[in-house]
């Protein structure tokens, strides 16, 4: 595994390297359990390249697969940070153009989503606000409907949820349906990706989708 880093030497910034490598498109993006701490905030990530300890296809063929690491340590890259949390919601507003330093940087990530609800409200200044729900269902499930109800005033063309991602390929197996959210901010604002996926195994996943939300 390699853990890819960021510094005055490299070439592109971290939101052109995800762009300039095709990382969106053509290799699959994981958070890791150990992402993060549990609050919206910029914090410093590392991608590591999990090289032959994780297979992944697309069109049946083998692409990249990178992990995202929480790397508090010096190195990596900053981004915001929308975290998840058992029956809560949280946001977080994500300014109209910055630096893309520590301070205000040009990388969006949250968890890896596997039945939370996500949703985007774009304002005219450019500035992006962005909410991640999860609410448990009595009995078991998610509450979509709790769920649709906190994300506050999105349009319903930017709003993903556990009823359009998981199960539209494979229905048999809606449980190991999974999404990675990331969003890239350029000279025209905040992208916001959505990376489809099925876990087939252990160590084994599909690329089965990316997706611009608008």
């Amino acid at each position: 595994m390699m853990g890819l880093s960021f510094s005055k030497a490299t070439p592109t910034t971290p939101s052109e390297f995800f762009i300039s490598r095709g990382l969106l498109d053509d290799a699959l993006i994981r958070t890791t359990s150990t992402a993060a701490p549990g609050v919206a905030n910029v914090y410093r990530f590392r991608l590591v390249d999990m090289g032959g300890d994780l297979t992944t296809m697309q069109n049946d063929e083998v692409i990249d697969t990178f992990n995202v690491e929480y790397n508090p340590a010096r190195g990596g890259f900053y981004a915001h940070w929308l975290p998840f949390g058992f029956n809560q919601s949280f946001t977080i507003t994500l300014p109209p153009a910055g630096g893309g330093n520590s301070v205000n940087p040009d990388i969006m990530l949250t968890p890896t989503l596997s039945g939370c609800s996500v949703g985007f409200c774009r304002f005219s200044n450019g500035s992006l606000r962005v909410y991640h729900a999860n609410f448990q269902a009595t009995g078991g499930g998610m509450d979509v409907a709790r769920q649709t109800a906190a994300l506050i005033g999105c349009p319903t063309a930017s709003q993903l949820h556990p009823t359009s991602y998981r199960g539209v390929h494979h229905g048999d197996r809606a449980s190991d349906m999974l999404v990675q959210v990331v969003g890239i901010r350029d000279a025209d604002g905040w992208h916001i990706y959505a990376q489809q996926y099925q876990q087939d195994g252990l160590t084994s996943f599909t690329l089965l989708s990316v997706t611009e939300i608008p």
